[in-house]
């Protein structure tokens, strides 16, 4: 018999590694942080660097699970839809790395401009990975959720090619929290498409709509 598909329990599957690999970012940019506090003591660049790391966490986390962690994919899509995810997973991974080499750079043990894009390049590829996942489920490269994002990814590598550590990874943090408070605020919730159930017991097989169901905002098909 052919296999049930549970685009339910994909998505929820995909968000908790994502949970998973944000929280392993988070460790490495906390261990770089506690060895370069034990050895210089609190700078203001290490504190930037330090509170501009656990906001771009926060941001990460909630630009995710906004909209593109509530998207369900049709069974035509989930393929695509789980290599995007790849390009999501690869930057928030390399986002905690960049941070850790960030506070090494703060304290004198690193390039300047390397650590600045060893951060501002993580930052932007998740973006990037959020909207290419977005489009992929059928949210038009055009819509208010999906175009601000390049326009943040573009804003990122500049500051990281120009800025000093610590500004790139304020700067970094604050079109995060930009973008997440556009997405608030031109937010009206996910909402199921006609005819997909609200709810989905384990184990039991899914409706011909469901399968084909996936969460979308205004603007996707």
């Amino acid at each position: 018999p052919e296999p049930m598909f549970h685009p339910r329990h994909i998505e929820e599957r995909y968000g908790l590694f994502t949970i998973i690999v944000l929280g392993e970012s988070v460790l490495s940019a906390s261990v770089g942080f506690q060895a370069a506090l034990d050895e210089g003591g609190l700078t203001a660049d290490l504190f930037a660097v330090g509170v501009g790391g656990l906001v771009l966490a926060f941001a990460s986390w909630w630009l995710y699970f906004d909209h593109p962690g509530h998207m369900r994919p049709r069974r035509d899509q989930s393929f695509r839809w789980g290599y995007a995810h790849v390009v999501i997973f690869a930057a928030l991974a390399a986002m905690g790395a960049g941070l850790q080499v960030a506070t090494e750079a703060v304290t004198g043990h690193g390039d300047v401009r390397i650590a600045a894009l060893a951060v501002a390049v993580p930052v932007a590829g998740y973006l990037l990975g959020l909207a290419l996942v977005m489009m992929v489920t059928g949210t038009p490269p055009n819509d208010e959720r999906v175009y601000p994002k390049f326009g943040g990814a573009a804003a990122v590598l500049v500051l990281g090619a120009l800025s000093p550590v610590a500004a790139a990874v304020a700067g970094s943090a604050a079109v995060m929290v930009v973008l997440a408070t556009w997405m608030v605020l031109t937010g009206d919730g996910p909402r199921p498409l006609a005819g997909v159930a609200a709810t989905s017991d384990v184990g039991t097989p899914p409706s011909a709509a469901e399968e084909d169901g996936r969460v979308s905002y205004g603007g996707g098909p």
